[in-house]
């Protein structure tokens, strides 16, 4: 779901067109209909600005879940992750990361409160491109 009360959305993208910040394939290496991620175009648009998208809220009912996703920051950009709904930032990204995906595993766990991953992407500048790519959340049993 993209946000309501952002500046910008989050765009599905097989290359993001721009060497010089995002990405130009997949985490994978591919492009194209093989390849395709979650981009946010930092090109039209002020510094300060922001975009989320967010999962449907669900509910883990007081379980863990494992988290696992792929990120790409290249650029003077941030990215914010928020886990649980109306939740404060868990991890949060800010500046150059190299021209690279990055994996990140993570535990989730919001008690009795709902579950929804935000994604939000801060532009500083012309050269703040943020991508996502396969995000998973996995239901881990209880012990």
């Amino acid at each position: 779901m993209q946000g309501v009360d952002d500046d910008f959305d989050w765009k599905l993208a097989s290359t993001s067109g721009t060497a010089n910040t995002g990405p130009l394939q997949d985490h994978t290496g591919n492009t194209g209909a093989d390849g395709r991620f979650l981009w946010a175009d930092s090109y039209n648009g002020g510094g300060g600005q922001k975009a989320a998208i967010a999962t449907p809220p669900f509910n883990l009912t007081g379980d863990e879940g494992w988290l696992t996703f792929w990120y790409h920051l290249y650029g003077d950009g941030k990215l914010e992750i928020r886990v649980c709904q109306d939740g404060e930032t868990v991890l949060a990204f800010d500046g150059d990361q190299e021209n690279e995906w990055h994996e990140q595993n993570m535990t989730v766990s919001c008690g009795d409160n709902p579950v929804q991953i935000t994604f939000t992407s801060t532009r500083s500048s012309s050269l703040s491109d943020v991508g996502g790519d396969d995000l998973f959340l996995y239901h881990r049993l209880p012990r």
